[in-house]
C-alpha cells in the first residue's frame, strides 16, 4: 500500500532545507528520529511506496522561483521523473 507522506511539518524544509529534502528525494529514503522516543526508522520515499508527498511551510518562495527544484517537483504528477499520485503543497 503507498503511503501518504508528510514531510517538514516540524521543520520548514521548503523554506530552510530544500536541499536536504532534495537530497532525501534523490537517494529514494530519509532517516527520521522519533521526538519522542529518539528512535531512528527508515520512510521510502521510492516512487512505488508514495502516494502524496505533502509539504508544509510558510514560505514556498525558494521551491517555486527556483528552476532546479520545479522539474523535480511538478504538478504533472512526478517526483524524479518517476509517477507518484500526488504532490500536495500545504501554508501553515
Amino acid at each position: 500500500m503507498k503511503e501518504v507522506i508528510s514531510a517538514s511539518r516540524r521543520t520548514d524544509m521548503p523554506a530552510y532545507y530544500l536541499d536536504r529534502l532534495t537530497g532525501f528525494i534523490k537517494q529514494r529514503f530519509a532517516e527520521v528520529r522519533n521526538p519522542y522516543s529518539g528512535k531512528k526508522y527508515i520512510v521510502s520515499l521510492k516512487p512505488e511506496d508514495v502516494h502524496t508527498l505533502v509539504l508544509w511551510s510558510k514560505n514556498f518562495k525558494h521551491l517555486l522561483e527556483n528552476p532546479l527544484y520545479l522539474p523535480m517537483m511538478t504538478t504533472s504528477k512526478t517526483l524524479m521523473g518517476k509517477s507518484i499520485s500526488k504532490l500536495a503543497f500545504c501554508c501553515r
